[in-house]
């Protein structure tokens, strides 16, 4: 296995799993910052700013991503 180490195409996957791994963990954090920014905004006292359909859109959002998290592989 050492041998391979050197050759150009282990070089290319192991550069194309850590720019994918690192584009997983950013996605990841925008949608965790995200979910936390309408969490601010629907139970901090913004809500006075919130039209009523921005309301429920956020809040349907909101649920979606939180669904989203705790499925993710």
């Amino acid at each position: 296995m050492e041998e391979d180490v050197g050759r150009p195409e282990v070089l290319m996957i192991n550069r194309y799993v850590r720019l994918w791994t690192a584009t997983g963990n950013i996605v990841s954090a925008l949608g965790f910052l995200a979910l936390l920014w309408s969490t601010v905004v629907l139970l901090g006292g913004f809500i006075d700013d919130l039209l009523l359909k921005e309301f429920w859109v956020l809040t349907a959002l909101s649920f979606l991503m939180s669904f989203r998290v705790p499925f993710k592989i």
